[in-house]
């Protein structure tokens, strides 16, 4: 069983299934529309838990336009294959970009989604201080 704690910032509202997913918001109330957000998944590939196959692929993904990926060996020993869609522009004309990344040790992976306005913490820093942060023994 893998298991990883993290610390938010109190203002954030946090969503948990208890076992393998997280989801927090900067809201007083959990809104997930509300930015910036992360979702964390994670698999240990136990019998109950198995993790998808393959390393994450979201090159046909059609929603944003300059998907740009990148792989990342960190010196902890955790692979990470990174997916960032730079800023876009909502229908209200919000500003906002997203991210997508998979942490690896061995048979674990670790699935984080990031979504934040131009005024947050942008995806690849959020995500290159998270990776910094990680120990194998987290997941």
């Amino acid at each position: 069983m893998s298991g990883i704690s993290l610390q938010l910032p109190g203002a954030w509202t946090v969503k948990t299934d208890g076992h393998y997913a997280l989801v927090a918001s900067l809201s007083a109330r959990f809104n997930p529309t509300v930015m910036p957000w992360v979702t964390i998944n994670i698999c240990d590939d136990s019998e109950n838990h198995r993790c998808p196959a393959g390393t994450l692929d979201l090159s046909r993904d059609k929603t944003c336009s300059a998907l740009q990926r990148s792989i990342h060996e960190w010196p902890n020993g955790i692979r990470e294959t990174r997916w960032v869609c730079p800023l876009m522009l909502d229908h209200p004309g919000l500003r906002y970009s997203s991210a997508t990344t998979q942490f690896e040790v061995g048979k674990r992976r670790l699935l984080v989604y990031y979504l934040a306005t131009d005024r947050d913490t942008p995806p690849i820093t959020f995500l290159g201080d998270f990776a910094k942060a990680l120990r194998p023994n987290d997941l």
